[in-house]
């Protein structure tokens, strides 16, 4: 597995990526339409704030995002391709987030 930083030819992706991970929950197509516009990526959000592509044979398997709040990371976005989920590759990804940002900080995660 490899991560790296998301770049704007990403957005397309990384929006899709968070729409079907949603949507293997079961969600009924008016709600994950209601959601549309919360999981949409965009260019700005990723040249504005850290986000990291993991890529597992080079097919994109999750992201993560972080925004600065004062002293503290927090966890914006984490989402995984449901084929992709397993603890290993969970636990890796969250480890890396302390060497991504540009100051090292603890991270503290939120609900929307």
């Amino acid at each position: 597995m490899q991560i790296r930083r998301a770049v704007a030819n990403d957005v397309d992706a990384l929006s899709a990526l968070a729409m079907s991970a949603k949507a293997h929950w079961g969600y009924s197509p008016a709600q994950l339409e209601g959601w549309r516009g919360l999981l949409q990526q965009s260019v700005d959000s990723v040249r504005t704030r850290p986000v990291f592509v993991a890529e597992i044979e080079g097919k994109m398997a999750g992201f993560y995002a972080l925004l600065a709040r004062g002293e503290a990371w927090e966890l914006d976005d984490l989402w995984w391709r449901p084929a992709a989920w397993n603890e290993a590759l969970a636990a890796r990804s969250w480890r890396t987030r302390n060497t991504a940002p540009p100051r090292s900080v603890p991270v503290a995660a939120h609900r929307r």
